[in-house]
């Protein structure tokens, strides 16, 4: 667990910021992932399976810092992602996630939009996206990013 780390601390001097992009699983490369980190961001889309997985992830990421695997650690937050807003069942997971996790389920909640898919397609960067729903996305991620950063000054 400790190679990432070490790799890690040797590179990240030059950066402001390393984004560790984890599967949505707590397997091995997660947990080695997050002993090397000092925030832990989960993503979740509103739905029955990912309030649970959410608050797993969020609970492993408290356990490690707690147990000294990850000293530095510190859970920053959840993203809610893919959010359809006309969806009844969204709105209500949606609620229940805000329920569950309070003020760590963080702002803005991103919503599906065919804009990311086109960008991600198009192998174009959000910010030099032009379609309809660019502008919105380029807000809300960039908001996401002020939040990251805000921690980094907060800890």
């Amino acid at each position: 667990m400790r190679r990432l780390l070490q790799a890690l601390d040797k590179r990240t001097h030059q950066y402001d910021i390393v984004l560790i992009d984890c599967p949505p699983s707590l397997n091995g490369l997660t947990q080695m992932a997050l002993a090397a980190s000092d925030r832990a961001l989960v993503v979740a889309e509103p739905g029955f399976f990912a309030v649970t997985a959410a608050d797993r992830a969020l609970k492993l990421a408290t356990e490690m810092h707690e147990d000294g695997i990850a000293p530095r650690l510190q859970p920053l937050g959840l993203v809610v992602n893919r959010y359809r807003p006309r969806s009844v069942e969204h709105q209500y997971r949606l609620a229940e996630l805000r329920e569950l996790f309070g003020e760590a389920v963080l702002a803005p909640v991103i919503e599906e939009r065919v804009g990311l898919q086109q960008a991600q397609g198009g192998a174009v960067p959000l910010h030099r996206y032009e379609g309809a729903s660019g502008k919105r996305l380029t807000e809300d991620f960039d908001a996401l990013l002020a939040t990251v950063m805000d921690s980094r000054q907060n800890s």
